[in-house]
C-alpha cells in the first residue's frame, strides 16, 4: 500500500505492531530511515507507546520514499518498510 503526501505537509505517522500469537512483548527502542532513491532525507528515534511507533514526515522533495523501520522487540530485531508517493502540491 501506498499513502500520498504534498510536498510542505508535515504529519505524525503512526505504525502499530501486533503479535500473531498473542503474546506480551515489549518494543525496547525503535528507528526510521527516509529515502528517496538511494539518498537518506531523513532518520531519527522513533517515539515509542505500548506497541506503536510514531515519527514526524515533512517531505520537501516529490518522489516515490521509502521509510524504512528497525525496532528491537526482546532480543529480536524486526524491519519493515512502507512507500510513500510525495507529489507537489
Amino acid at each position: 500500500m501506498t499513502t500520498r503526501l504534498y510536498t510542505g505537509e508535515s504529519r505524525t505517522i503512526e505504525f502499530t505492531v501486533s503479535d500473531t500469537k498473542g503474546e506480551e512483548f515489549t518494543i525496547g527502542e525503535a528507528y526510521y530511515t527516509v529515502m528517496l532513491g538511494s539518498e537518506v532525507i531523513d532518520s531519527g528515534l522513533m517515539d515509542i507507546e505500548g506497541h506503536t511507533m510514531t515519527m514526524r514526515l515533512s517531505p520537501t522533495k516529490a518522489g516515490l520514499h521509502t521509510i524504512q523501520l528497525k525496532y528491537v522487540i526482546g532480543s529480536d530485531i524486526m524491519k519493515d518498510r512502507f512507500l510513500v508517493e510525495v507529489v507537489e502540491g
